[in-house]
């Protein structure tokens, strides 16, 4: 629609806004009828409508091809983002095909010759574990740079550490209280230190939740992929070449004529498969690392624990340093004794009178 179109669309909308209005004046003054005075108001207000819709609508199709090209700008940008974001380096993705081939090796030893080699699985887990490693490390890396460029990444991060902090401290607090059956208050040094102490483990694990978190999109992914796969070689078979060629520009960032034969063998490769394969594994191992760690060192860290309290909070009544009776005052008529049983510190609290 030109300008002279439009100012003359809107002069008669106007001349016809004008006349409606006139006839719901007349109508409510003199006629007073009922079924005039609705239709009236009625054609009043659809002309007031179409009055402010039309430069609206104006406005709409003059921003709609902008907005498309910002659209498809940004659309590209957040491919470009996810591409970097999932790209292997070149040391990765030669460990994922060497695990992957070793994999299927190890299939074949096992399934169809029946011969099993122990050694051959371990250094397939391995490779697989180490390129899902270093994957995962690239990844964080990729977020951790795009988060640090911005205020919110930088108060983000602090968030990270100072929850990575709480969590530890709450661990340590509930921990003084069900040894010592008193609030963590009276054992603040003891509870802020174990906290510093142990925060960084608190990070690792945090940092090994989210990681977890990461690859649930990638699992999606391979879903959506394997669902689609058929359909994508159906769409190269019947000569759709845009769509495949979009699709092919959208995991290489390179048109189809222009790919290099190496980058050919990587599309065609199914890798990507055993992308996510060691993640269970993985995680897997890393639990049942920390439970033997608990099984093993748990006991040994709360009987230093025990003994951090004692050497920090309480005294002998006598000058002997290996009294097995020790005391703490809570307050004036409250104290806390700890004494040594079975080799190991152990806490209770009674009341003097005054």
């Amino acid at each position: 629609m030109n300008i002279n179109s439009y100012e003359l669309l809107n002069k008669v909308i106007s001349k016809l806004m004008i006349l409606s209005f006139s006839l719901v004046a007349i109508s409510m003054l003199w006629i007073k009828n009922p079924v005039f005075n609705n239709i009236t108001s009625k054609t009043f207000l659809i002309i007031i409508i179409i009055w402010i819709l039309i430069p609206l609508v104006r406005a709409l199709i003059m921003l709609t091809p902008e907005a498309i090209k910002s659209i498809k700008i940004k659309s590209w940008r957040i491919i470009i983002s996810t591409r970097r974001y999932y790209k292997l380096t070149k040391i990765n993705n030669f460990l994922l095909h060497v695990g992957a081939s070793m994999f299927l090796i190890s299939m074949v030893f096992y399934g169809v010759l029946d011969f099993k080699s122990p050694f051959l699985s371990y250094i397939t887990t391995v490779i697989l574990c180490m390129s899902f490693l270093l994957d995962i490390f690239h990844r964080m890396k990729f977020i951790y740079t795009k988060i640090w460029k911005g205020v919110l990444g930088k108060v983000f991060l602090a968030l990270y550490a100072a929850l990575a902090f709480t969590i530890t401290n709450f661990l340590a607090r509930n921990w003084v209280m069900h040894t010592t059956n008193l609030d963590a208050k009276y054992f603040s040094e003891v509870v802020n230190s174990v906290s510093v102490l142990f925060t960084p483990l608190s990070y690792v694990i945090i940092t090994s939740i989210l990681c977890l978190i990461i690859i649930i999109p990638e699992c999606l992914w391979l879903m959506l992929l394997a669902a689609i796969s058929p359909l994508k070689e159906n769409i190269k078979k019947i000569k759709l070449e845009k769509p495949y060629n979009l699709l092919v520009r959208m995991q290489t960032g390179k048109r189809l004529e222009i790919l290099k034969p190496k980058e050919i063998a990587l599309l065609k490769s199914k890798a990507v498969l055993f992308r996510i394969l060691p993640a269970p594994l993985l995680f897997a191992g890393i639990a049942f690392t920390l439970i033997q760690i608990n099984n093993f060192s748990g006991k040994t860290l709360d009987k230093l624990g025990r003994e951090w309290l004692v050497i920090n909070y309480y005294h002998s009544k006598t000058e002997n340093p290996k009294d097995t009776f020790r005391y703490y005052e809570i307050s004036d008529s409250k104290y806390s004794m700890a004494y040594v049983l079975n080799g190991e510190w152990y806490f209770t609290t009674y009341k003097t009178e005054k």
